[in-house]
């Protein structure tokens, strides 16, 4: 290896290494956590517990978490650090192939080192789906294609989003991509049936929309302020990456009703390939200083319209709080017994909670009994005509009465509280919606008060 690539090597290696060192910890998605947590467990998904995406990530996390007797969140978040390297290392390959070489190191260094990365370093199961996309564009033989791209379908039904893009590209590597996309689709359905039908192409449809079409598009923007604007200028210099970038931004802008900072890891490597591209042409200093600043100035100003965590991605929380609350939990409840507390906190503590995943939960319920009565379709109407929080909101009435009876019946032996659950109506979902004050009057006791986190047991 020679010097300028050991050089590339560290520089890819390194936002791993300083996001697992960081003292501060982010989840965005926690149920994905108390999921892998339930594999090791020996339940199964969609049987035993709710699951929106295909389970392989889970499988993966979960039976290592088993093998080293540990749900802790570390094992998944050295999972998502070594994938996003394989990834980055991927695309650099790739990128280097079709672009040359300054391009492609560039590319997987803009890769690296997005701060969409660092604030998605626990549970991205997104980056797992670009690693397969660049395998399938790497490798050659069409049984290879196939296999991997049934891997990626495994990790999430979106990958087909990228096999449509590579059908597009290249025909014949995009069969056998559709055709891996289609056994794996195949094979759920044959594993799971129709819970997993229901539970994840319906939940898709199901769900609400977060927000606007023109705004979902600004959305992409502000996002990934430093990649677009460049990658609009490299965008023509490669047939795969400018497919594979256009096949994402129409589906999350046109056909997904929602776009998270999570789904636009799944942009992040064509666009970091196409800025690349467009940079490395730029012919004179002076161009490149100029859509360099521009760059620059976008990438500070648009991530600060969606609020701080999304700029340096090293936002969140004291890994130690959640550690010591999850310790606390642990020795208040029993093993067995239910708890109620953020998920990555009853993930930690190897606890569970009476409902898995509070958002899917009640739009499972309510598509089970709308199917059996009738007016699935007037279900599905309603679910576009009003927003994303609204129609959880009505989902949580199908299963608050069963916490409510968990408590007065004494299943819930503990709790923990963080009350900045409030300040997003998501957030209060995902965690149940419950105050101190609310398990004080249900016999509950404060038994440890960790920075914000309140821990109470009967």
């Amino acid at each position: 290896m020679s010097r300028r690539d050991t050089l590339i090597t560290l520089g890819l290696i390194a936002p791993r290494v300083l996001r697992l060192l960081w003292p501060r910890m982010f989840v965005l998605d926690p149920a994905y956590l108390d999921a892998a947590a339930r594999v090791a467990g020996g339940e199964r998904p969609f049987r035993d517990f709710v699951q929106p995406q295909t389970p392989l990530v889970e499988w993966v996390t979960g039976g290592l978490e088993r093998v080293l007797g540990t749900t802790s969140y570390r094992v998944s978040e050295i999972l998502t650090a070594l994938i996003a390297l394989a990834a980055s290392i991927l695309l650099w390959r790739l990128a280097s192939r079709r672009l040359g070489a300054t391009a492609g190191a560039l590319a997987a260094l803009i890769f690296a080192w997005n701060p969409l990365l660092m604030l998605l370093h626990v549970v991205c199961r997104e980056v797992w789906v670009t690693a397969a996309a660049l395998g399938c564009c790497l490798v050659s033989a069409p049984l290879a294609i196939a296999g991997i791209a049934a891997l990626g379908f495994f990790v999430k039904p979106t990958f087909a989003v990228f096999a449509g893009a590579l059908l597009l590209a290249r025909p014949r590597a995009g069969v056998w991509a559709c055709l891996g996309c289609l056994v794996a689709f195949g094979a759920c359905l044959l594993l799971f049936g129709r819970p997993f039908w229901v539970q994840t192409f319906l939940y898709a449809a199901l769900k609400g929309r977060t927000m606007s079409l023109p705004r979902q598009a600004l959305q992409v923007v502000l996002i990934l302020p430093a990649l677009i604007p460049a990658a609009l200028l490299g965008v023509r210099r490669d047939r795969l990456f400018a497919a594979w970038l256009g096949a994402e931004i129409v589906f999350y802008v046109f056909v997904s009703k929602t776009l998270w900072e999570h789904n636009l890891i799944e942009l992040l490597a064509p666009a970091a390939a196409c800025a690349a591209a467009g940079l490395v042409a730029l012919r004179t200093p002076a161009a490149r200083v100029a859509v360099g600043a521009c760059a620059a100035a976008l990438f500070i100003a648009g991530p600060l319209l969606q609020g701080s965590k999304a700029w340096t991605g090293l936002a969140g929380s004291p890994r130690a709080e959640l550690r010591a609350a999850a310790s606390q939990l642990k020795q208040a409840a029993p093993p067995g017994t239910l708890v109620l507390a953020p998920l990555e906190i009853a993930a930690e503590a190897n606890r569970r909670t009476p409902i898995h995943y509070p958002e899917l939960e009640g739009l499972v319920r309510m598509a089970d009994r709308a199917s059996a009565e009738g007016h699935f379709g007037a279900l599905v109407a309603q679910s576009r005509a009003i927003p994303y929080v609204a129609m959880h909101e009505l989902g949580r009435n199908e299963w608050r009465s069963e916490i409510d009876r968990d408590i007065a019946e004494g299943r819930v032996r503990a709790a923990v509280i963080d009350p900045t659950q409030f300040d997003s109506p998501l957030r209060t979902l995902q965690t149940f919606g419950l105050s101190t004050d609310d398990l004080v009057r249900r016999g509950f006791h404060v038994i440890a008060q960790i920075e914000r986190y309140t821990v109470l047991a009967r």
